[in-house]
């Protein structure tokens, strides 16, 4: 635990949030973590975890009761869709899966493709196309590639070879590869770096009381 040095001004406290419950914890309501576990909820998976009991849920972009979750109601609003329906409100939960995150900028030269984001998809959604919650599509960074060694005549490594008339010329390529050999291919269906597949979940509430501490 850190402790401040003595002798010196306490920092400031944080302005307190707009609601309140009640309820104390480490980590504000809203916080979204990469979960490396199995989640289950029914206790039937040894190695998977109940993390609704901690206050958690998985980021899968299902609709919610805001009356059953007033505190992310609160932090998230219809940012990802939202509806009433028979006198009650309910709200959707981001949906990741699938997703690359990346900080929320309004600048475009930090974020090239801002004009080419979209609103976010959920129903009702009340975000805005280039604000937080919204998406944005694959792209490959536009870039040229040298033909080498075109079919036709032989060429020395690393020189261009001479393209015989009477074979069809592609005007673009049909792959990329690893190495000459073509064993392992590196053009596909989307553009991505190495990747894991992980959960991410969102903390809806906050479940600890204060005085529980280990310390």
């Amino acid at each position: 635990m850190i402790r401040w040095q003595q002798g010196l001004p306490m920092p400031p406290l944080p302005a307190p949030a707009p609601f309140a419950f009640g309820r104390y914890d480490w980590l504000p309501v809203g916080v979204i973590l990469p979960f490396a576990g199995q989640i289950d909820a029914a206790g039937d998976n040894p190695h998977g975890t109940d993390i609704e009991s901690w206050g958690w849920l998985l980021c899968d972009g299902r609709k919610l009761n805001a009356g059953k979750y007033p505190e992310l109601y609160a932090a998230l609003g219809c940012l990802y869709g939202g509806e009433e329906s028979d006198g009650e409100q309910y709200f959707y939960l981001p949906d990741y899966r699938g997703y690359f995150l990346r900080g929320v900028a309004t600048d475009s030269n930090v974020d090239k493709g801002l004009a080419e984001r979209k609103k976010n998809p959920g129903p009702g959604a009340t975000g805005t196309a280039d604000g937080l919650g919204s998406v944005q599509e694959g792209m490959v960074q536009m870039h040229e590639h040298q033909y080498e060694n075109y079919p036709g005549k032989g060429a020395a490594p690393g020189n261009t070879g001479t393209v015989n008339p009477s074979t069809p010329q592609q005007p673009y390529t049909t792959g990329l590869y690893s190495d000459s050999s073509g064993a392992q291919s590196l053009s596909g269906t989307e553009t991505r770096p190495v990747n894991v597949a992980i959960n991410y979940i969102i903390k809806y509430a906050c479940l600890g009381q204060p005085g529980l501490l280990p310390w």
